[in-house]
This record gives C-alpha cells, sequence and structure tokens, in this order.
C-alpha cells in the first residue's frame, strides 16, 4: 500500500508507542509482551473506531495479523474503558486530542 494512500494514521500510533516507551517496530512485532500486546491493542481499537480501515488492513500494518485479532484488541480494550475509570479518561482524552470525529459504529462482527 502506498504511505500517501494509507488509511493507518501512524502519527496516533507513534503517540501511542512514545507513551508507552514502544518503537513502530515493537507495535509491529510478533511479541506477547503485556506493556507491548496492551498499547497494540489501543491502537488497533482507535484505527478500528476512528478510520474506514478495514480489519484485514489494520492486522496486515500491524504485522500481518489475522482479522480476529484486530476484533480481539477492540473487544479487550471496549471491557478495559468499562471497568476501568481511570483507562476511560485516558482513552477519551486520546481521542478529543487525535481525532476529529467520534467513533465509527460500524456493523457488528459474529
Amino acid at each position: 500500500m502506498h504511505p500517501a494512500k494509507s488509511k493507518i494514521p501512524t502519527k496516533i500510533i507513534k503517540t501511542i508507542a512514545a507513551e508507552y516507551n514502544l518503537t513502530l517496530t515493537d507495535l509491529k512485532s510478533r511479541s506477547r509482551k503485556m506493556p507491548i500486546a496492551n498499547a497494540r491493542h489501543l491502537c488497533m481499537a482507535l484505527i478500528y473506531w476512528h478510520t474506514d480501515a478495514s480489519l484485514a488492513d489494520i492486522a496486515k500494518f500491524f504485522g500481518g495479523r489475522h482479522h480476529a485479532s484486530v476484533i480481539h484488541a477492540r473487544r479487550k480494550v471496549e471491557a478495559m474503558e468499562f471497568i476501568e475509570p481511570t483507562f476511560r479518561r485516558y482513552l477519551q482524552t486520546i481521542e478529543q486530542t487525535h481525532f476529529k470525529t467520534t467513533r465509527i459504529h460500524r456493523k457488528k462482527q459474529t
């Protein structure tokens, strides 16, 4: 995919990576270490909610993962948002700072 046509907002990914003291390479890696996986999940969910990038495009960007990884990431972030008020406020701050639109409500996957 040509960088100018990419639907993946690398600026927000780099911002999240910096907040977690990670690199873009870390987020795209196969690592399952909790800090890396949590930051990757957050990035995947934000991209899913705020762009029209497909599940497959998001998964491919993050190291060629399966589209189900993006669904899992979104559900995990939604669960954390529901049960953890501090995380909810953090997520709202990120969304207000980096995105001009509200979350896109897509048809639910089964």
